[in-house]
């Protein structure tokens, strides 16, 4: 979780100064950082919980992948598709 973590982070803030204007920059990082580390982080404690209740770390570990893997293939659609535009 801790490299996944540190290679999204560094995507998506990337990718966030690729497509924001100059002037807005500061503010799309901040609710970028409020949302992926305050809400999202509150959200997947709770989830997590119950999925190692309910079931097992094992399913837990598998659906944290689940979700990674999710969040890379939005990025790499993302990048082909602003390649296209250009």
């Amino acid at each position: 979780r801790g490299f996944i973590m540190g290679v999204a982070v560094v995507m998506f803030v990337d990718y966030i100064v690729e497509i924001v204007p100059s002037k807005v920059c500061t503010s799309a990082l901040a609710l970028f950082n409020a949302v992926s580390l305050g809400l999202a982080q509150s959200i997947f404690l709770l989830l997590s919980g119950f999925i190692a209740d309910t079931w097992n770390y094992q399913s837990l570990f598998f659906i944290y992948g689940l979700f990674n893997l999710f969040g890379i293939l939005i990025i790499i659609y993302l990048k082909k598709i602003r390649q296209i535009a250009d």
